[in-house]
Formats: structure tokens, sequence, C-alpha cells
């Protein structure tokens, strides 16, 4: 049903919908089509792997362009997550947050909107998580690639001196992010490459380095312009 604005909501009861729509009002009109009509949102799904929280949805394929919002949420606060249409109609988000090692329950809201519009919330889903041990290591940084900066994620068993410093494919140095002491849990630092004089650093593949307690981790760092 082509509605004379946007439709904020939809029931259906017996051989009926009952539309709301933002312009005129309630709607009722006779329902036509059987149990597999087509949806806006046909899926959405989380899971998790790798201490992350990854969400899938996906819409049918007769749907108008939409924006979209996913909000996550639990006992330390709320924050949205960035998400990216890997194909026409399909649709993911990764949470790498570092709230998600305390572990408890995460809520996660998807919303949608049409230009000019406001959110309606489309689903809701509770995922439970539980609390990872620390162990001193560097996480996966969040994005990765990136432009114009990315989050640095570690852990540390006990409160100990870490040094976190940036080099070039070849080996060059190129920034010191970190060098102090940090107490035990998990840590995050934005880096917005740029080198020890504050200068931009050029598109390229870099080396992230942690060294504490005598051992050190490298991650690869890919940044795009």
């Amino acid at each position: 049903v082509d509605t004379p604005g946007s439709a904020r909501g939809l029931a259906l009861s017996g051989n009926y919908a009952y539309i709301a729509d933002g312009s005129s009002g309630l709607q009722i009109v006779l329902r036509q089509c059987g149990d597999d009509t087509p949806v806006f949102l046909s899926s959405f799904a989380l899971s998790l792997s790798a201490g992350c929280i990854n969400a899938h949805w996906e819409t049918s394929s007769f749907s108008d362009p939409s924006e979209f919002r996913l909000e996550a949420s639990s006992e330390a606060g709320s924050y949205d997550v960035a998400y990216q249409e890997t194909a026409p109609g399909i649709f993911e988000a990764n949470d790498c947050s570092l709230a998600l090692q305390t572990g408890g329950s995460f809520h996660y809201r998807l919303y949608s909107r049409e230009e000019g519009s406001d959110w309606i919330l489309m689903r809701s889903e509770t995922l439970q998580v539980e609390a990872a041990p620390l162990v001193t290591a560097l996480k996966t940084a969040f994005p990765n690639p990136f432009n114009p900066a990315t989050t640095l994620r570690f852990t540390v068993d006990s409160q100990q001196r870490v040094r976190l410093a940036v080099y070039d494919i070849a080996g060059r140095h190129r920034a010191q992010v970190a060098d102090e002491t940090f107490d035990a849990g998990n840590h995050e630092l934005l880096w917005q490459a740029r080198d020890d004089a504050g200068r931009r650093l050029p598109s390229g593949v870099y080396l992230l380095r942690m060294e504490v307690a005598g051992k050190s981790e490298t991650q690869k760092l890919v940044l795009l312009q």
C-alpha cells in the first residue's frame, strides 16, 4: 500500500492491516496477500566471533534506499556501531568495543529512516556475552583499513609499562603512540595517522608494535586516503 506520507507502524489483525501514516493518521486496509508478503527488513541476526559482536541484516529487493542506525547498549552505556553495505540490500556491522570484554547483556537496536524523516525502530535483539579473562595482548585495531583514524586496542593483566609504536613497511619508526604505565584492564587509544612531528602519514601499510614485560606483538594497519 502506498500511503500518502511515511508509514510509522503496521499492525495485522485478521483480514485487515492497520497503518499509522505520518500525514493521514490511521489507515485501515484489507489484507490482500498471504503470510509470505515481503517486508522491508527481511532478516536481522547477531553473532559472537573473536571477541566482537557481528550484526547482519538484509532488506527486500523491492525496498527503497534507506539510512540505518545501529545502537548498542549495556550497563556501561550506549553507543552507535558503524555499518557498511557489503552487497545490494546486505549490511554488516562489527562491534569490537572493549566494553564487550567485561561481559553482560548487550542490546542492539536497528533503526531506519528515509531522507528527512524520523528514525523508526526496525528490530531489537539481545546477546549475552561472558566476561573475558585479562590477558596481556594486542587487540584488533578498529576500523582497519581506516581513514582518517583508528582505535588501537590492548589489554594488560597487571599494572605495567606499555610501549606502542608505529613503523612503516620498511621498518622505519614513524610514530610513538604510547610509552607509559597502564593499569590492569582493557585500553583504547585513538591514532590519527600522524608521525611524531604531527604530519599526516601517506596511505599505505604500517606495523603497530606493542612492547610490554619483555615481549612484543605486531599488527598490520592499512591507511587509506
